[in-house]
This record gives structure tokens, sequence and C-alpha cells, in this order.
């Protein structure tokens, strides 16, 4: 699909780029003061359908333009004024937020439909939540009755790898998918209902496999409230972030984000997702969705100056996941891009080339946002207490008991005991050239593996002897004298 995608948007691509500037279409102006301009509305639609790409009858990849009907957009915004005017009107949202989570006349890639009058079939906020809606908390409150609602209708199982392309009508007639369709659904009911919804995700996290999306609303260009289907108020929001938090602070676990992006719908025509398309449609982002990483963890930057000696056309920053280097960002230096911004910190990456086969950096980002790199000759013995992270260690006790905790483990307290055994073997295992190197094999004393030759900084893996290095298994770095697990 995103091959077809490429071939027909290298087509249009000069005459849109052309056509299309964000500086002059940023929305202000479709509402002034609580007045608004539907003609307006009706012209930024039209503009950026020319933007926007589906999947025909016959898998054919067209753009949304022309063949959306003015019929359908006018529809579509008599709509979702409709429903958010109330919210507008008591000062609930601006401008920004209707215009970009809720205002759209759709979510993803699939064809344009009629979708807001299906959603308001399925759900429709009771008429007394609405009068009493005065505030962000019970703003918040009706969002989370969605998501319980939209999780009665989507069953989350990992059993489709297009779910991008699926049609409201889709989702719900499949009844099962990934967090993507979950918030996919949730969106496209909270914006039938005048709710300004979209949601953040993850490409791929830094010390987990996977990535993740969750739904958030966004009631102006500053406040953002995930969504958990719990009624906590915004005092005390959902962390999408943290995946069990033990009784001892020591033992918290989370998930560590290289990037956080939010969907969204009006595209950003200076960026280097929009002209290089075809070689970045596989990068996790795209040219509509906007970088949101320090609205959730600390960020640091590098410039790319420093350690590249030519000036590649494009250069992509990697996490480690799932046992292969995920790009998560890209910036073009050919086009005098030199900085990767807003990088999460605790997170281990790599730049390079889009094929790896030209020049790369690897460095470790610290808490402080410092870089610390590999270059040093200096070599120290390791002396380890476990074989896994907390986090891994969390998910395979709970992979073992279900993932329904029962009260009695919830403090995690077995996190509290080394997870080395002295009647067991190890292999401690190097990267050299890309490659798992085996350098030694030995038994734990006193629950703890002390190597015998001394190595120099990079990235290892320690594992029980038998066992087979595989995506599941995360590896550690060794950064003088500090061994850090990713």
């Amino acid at each position: 699909m995103k091959q077809l995608i490429s071939r027909a948007f290298a087509i249009v691509m000069l005459t849109l780029l052309l056509s299309c500037s964000i500086s002059e279409d940023t929305g202000l102006g479709i509402l002034t003061g609580k007045v608004f301009h539907s003609e307006k509305a009706l012209a930024l639609l039209k503009k950026f359908s020319r933007l926007q790409f589906h999947l025909d009858t016959n898998l054919t990849v067209v753009q949304d333009y022309p063949v959306i009907s003015e019929e359908l957009l006018s529809r579509n915004i008599a709509l979702s004024y409709q429903k958010a005017s109330t919210f507008i009107n008591r000062d609930l949202m601006s401008e920004f937020s209707f215009v970009n989570y809720v205002l759209p006349y759709k979510l993803n890639s699939s064809m344009p439909s009629d979708w807001r009058t299906k959603a308001l079939s399925l759900y429709t906020v009771p008429f007394e939540r609405m009068k009493y809606c005065t505030s962000s908390d019970s703003m918040l409150n009706i969002c989370n009755d969605v998501d319980r609602y939209t999780k009665t209708l989507v069953k989350y199982k990992l059993d489709n790898t297009n779910e991008n392309i699926l049609t409201f009508d889709e989702i719900v007639k499949k009844g099962s998918g990934s967090c993507l369709s979950i918030c996919n659904l949730n969106s496209y009911i909270s914006r039938a209902n005048g709710l300004p919804m979209t949601f953040d995700y993850v490409p791929a996290w830094g010390n987990q496999d996977g990535g993740h999306a969750w739904n958030v609303l966004v009631p102006n260009e500053k406040e953002f409230y995930p969504i958990s289907g719990d009624d906590s108020g915004t005092n005390e929001k959902y962390n999408p972030l943290s995946f069990i938090i033990s009784s001892n602070k020591d033992f918290y676990s989370y998930r560590i984000p290289p990037k956080v992006y939010r969907k969204g719908f009006i595209p950003d025509t200076t960026s280097v997702y929009l002209k290089f398309y075809k070689q970045l449609s596989n990068i996790g982002t795209t040219f509509t969705d906007l970088d949101v990483t320090s609205k959730y963890v600390k960020t640091g930057e590098l410039n790319t100056q420093y350690y590249f000696k030519k000036t590649s056309e494009i250069l992509v920053i990697s996490v480690l996941n799932s046992g292969t280097w995920k790009p998560v960002s890209a910036i073009s230096p050919k086009l005098k891009e030199f900085k990767f911004r807003d990088l999460g910190v605790e997170n281990l990456y790599l730049i390079s080339t889009l094929d790896f086969r030209g020049e790369s950096f690897l460095f470790y980002l610290d808490k402080s946002a410092n870089i610390r790199d590999f270059r040093s000759t200096k070599r120290h013995k390791m002396i380890l207490s476990s074989d896994k992270s907390v986090l891994q260690q969390q998910v395979a006790y709970i992979d073992k008991h279900g993932w329904k905790l029962p009260d009695s483990i919830k403090n995690l307290s077995f996190l509290q005991k080394p997870s080395l055994s002295d009647n067991m073997q190890y292999e401690l295992y190097g990267m050299k050239k890309g490659k798992w190197e085996l350098l030694e094999r030995k038994f734990a004393n006193h629950q703890k593996f002390t190597t015998t030759g001394e190595y120099a900084d990079g990235l290892y893996i320690l594992i029980e002897k038998g066992s087979v290095i595989n995506a599941k298994t995360r590896p550690f770095i060794l950064l003088n004298t500090e061994t850090i697990f990713i």
C-alpha cells in the first residue's frame, strides 16, 4: 500500500507543494470570536484534501481531491460545528482544536465517508451531560464515557496489519484490533459529538518491543488530557507511559519513548516527511502529525555537524526495538537540517543513513540530556546482578501469571530479589560489526556475574546458557563502569 501511495504522491508532488502553503492556511479566521465561517472551513478542507489519500475499491491509491464531493464536505462541516458549538460558546475549545481535531473529514487513509452520522447513531452524548459540561473536568468525563463505550465495540487483538485503511464501518464490523483501531474509533465517535479528540503515538519504544497509541482530549494549544476511561479529573492525568507502578518506588517501570507524535490533519509543507515522502514512507510518522515528545518527557538534541563529515540527503535516528533498529525521526542535512530535536532522554540512539550503510553514530542520551558516546578506548570489568531490566522482569512475570494481577502480587515484591542464580550458567555477548559475538560463559557467584575480561564501552547481552537471542531479549550498554539496560 505504501509503495502505491509513494507512486501516486510523486506524480502530484510539485503541484501540491505550490498550491498548499501551511503559512497561508493555519485555520485562523474560521472562528471569529464565536462566529463560525463555514465558507472558509470549506475552502480549507478542499485545499488540504489534495494532500490526503485513500484506497479505492480496486486498491488503487487516489487523492481525496477531487473524489470527495463538496456536498460531503459541507455536511461534515455543518455537523462538526453543530456539535462543537456548545464547547466553543463556553470557551472550552479553541479555534486551533476545532480546526485540527473536530473539523477534519477523515482520520486515516480510508475512503472518505459520512462517518459522523453513523457514529452518532451508535453513541450520542446525553443532553444532560452536555447541559452541565462547563469545565475541562466535565469535558474529560464525557470523553471517558465515550472511551468505555468504544472498548465494548472493539476488543484489543493484534490481528490486522492494515488498520490505518479501515473505514468507520469496517472497524465496527471487525470488532477487534490493536490500540490503533481503538484510537481511531474513539476519535470518530468523540469528534462526531463535537469533542476535540485525537491520539498520540510512540512509533517504537526505547526499552520495550513495539509501540503504542492512546487517545487525548486537546481543548486548546496548551492543554491535553490522555484518556483512560477512568473518572479521574484533569489534575490526575492518566499516564500512558507507565507500565506497572510498584509499591517500592525503586521498581517503578516506565516505557521510555524516543518520540511521541500527535495525529493531525493539516499538512506541514516544510516537513522533511513531505519533501522526501517516498523515501520516508516507513519512518513511523508523517507530514500532518505534530512532535509532542517534550510534553511527556525531558528531551535533548544533537547537532549532526559535530559527528558527520559528509552532507547526506537524509539522516534517520533509530532505537533498538524488537531486535532491529527502528527509525523514529528524520532530517535532511542537504536542506540545511542538521539537528535532531526533542529526543526523549534515557534512550540509546543510532544516527545513520536510510540504508544503514553510510556514516553512523551511536550514543546514549542520559536522564540529564547529556550525550554519551562510545568512542572511549578504556576497558573495564563488568559486575552484573541481573540479566533483565525491571520492565522486562515485570513483563515476564505478568506473562507467566496472566495479565490481571492478583492483589497479593500487585506490589511486585518479587522484583526485590536478584534475578541471577548461582546454579545457572550465563553467557555474555557483545555487539561486533552488527552481530552478537560470544565473549564469556560462566556460572554466577553470589548471584552476580563478574566478567573475567575487561571490555570497552558498547552494547552487550547476558542470557542463560542455552537461551536464544531474539527480539524479546533486552540488551544493556556499558558506559565507563556503568551498565544500563535499554
